[in-house]
Parts: structure tokens; sequence; C-alpha cells
């Protein structure tokens, strides 16, 4: 007898937690479009945040910044270049594989994937060394590390803004405990 009013009370329990949730779940409004102008002004907010870190970080005047910048944004470009090819020779695989061709045709198209690889690495490393060219070796260092760390850092930081995001549209008004201390 016990046993049932126990089960009973976390049932009540249970269901008057989970009805709010449900109910706040129904206002949450639909996600905004993943293409379009607001991708376009994030593109560019990411390149300014980009540049002003690494003004900051290299301690850039305003002599070196009329040198760097032009070059990486060639480098910058030709990266994004990289990655439409290196996208476009994939989806080309994919549709070689799926629609069954002779193995010498898809190792003919593996080759050529591989050597668009091999060139825009070559490329793209020539427009690194052009950067650091202009770089004192401090500098140089500063800029690698920058280079490498700020995709991850820009990744890292939107996660936690959908988070943050995310929490205010289930529970809006809701202060979370950290900033209640």
């Amino acid at each position: 007898m016990n046993n049932k009013r126990i089960i009973a009370s976390v049932l009540m329990i249970s269901a008057g937690l989970i009805s709010p949730m449900i109910s706040n779940a129904q206002e949450i409004p639909p996600r905004e479009p993943m293409f379009g102008d607001k991708d376009d002004e994030a593109v560019r907010m990411m390149d300014t945040l980009k540049i002003w870190k690494i003004t900051e970080e290299l301690n850039v005047d305003e002599k070196l910044a009329d040198k760097l910048f032009p070059r990486i944004r060639t480098l910058e470009n030709a990266r994004k270049e990289f990655h439409r090819a290196r996208m476009e020779s994939v989806i080309h695989l994919k549709s070689l594989v799926d629609t069954g061709v002779e193995p010498g045709e898809l190792e003919k198209a593996v080759r050529g994937h591989m050597d668009l690889i091999s060139a825009f690495e070559k490329k793209i490393s020539e427009q690194i060394l052009s950067v650091l060219s202009l770089l004192t070796p401090e500098q140089q260092a500063r800029y690698l590390i920058l280079d490498d760390d700020f995709p991850r850092k820009i990744r890292d930081f939107m996660k936690q803004h959908r988070r943050q995001r995310f929490q205010e549209r289930v529970h809006p008004g809701r202060v979370p405990p950290e900033e209640i201390l």
C-alpha cells in the first residue's frame, strides 16, 4: 500500500514537471533560415572579428596593416576556394560511386581529387609564407597560433550562444544559476 502511494506521488510530481515543459515547447518560434543575408552578415562579422583579433594580438600598426591584411584576405579567399572545389570534387566522387562506373574512371577521379588537394595545399602554403614574410618571428608564432585557434573559438562561441538562445526560448525570464550569485 505504501509503495502505491509513493508511485502515485512520483507520477503526480512528474506530470506536474512535464506539463509546463510541453506547454513551453509549443511556444518556441521556428528557426530562421540557415542561408541568405544573415549568413553573409555573419561571415563579414567573423572576418572583422578576426582582423581585430590579429591587430590586437600582433600589435599591428597602420603601415603593416596596409601590407598584411590584403595578403591575409588573399589567403582566406584561397582557403574558401579550396573548400568549395574540394566539396564539388567529393560530390562528383559520390555520384560516380552511386552510379557504379568502371574502376578505371573512378581511379581517374580519385587521382584528380588528390591532385586538387596537392595543388591547393601548395597554393595555401605559399600564401601563408607571404603573410609570415611581413612579420617578426614572435608575430609569426602568434599569427600561426591565432590562425589555428580562431575557427575553434568561433565554433565554441556559436555553440554557447545557440545554447543560451535555446534556454531563453524554453525558459523565458529564467535567470541561469551562475548569474544568481
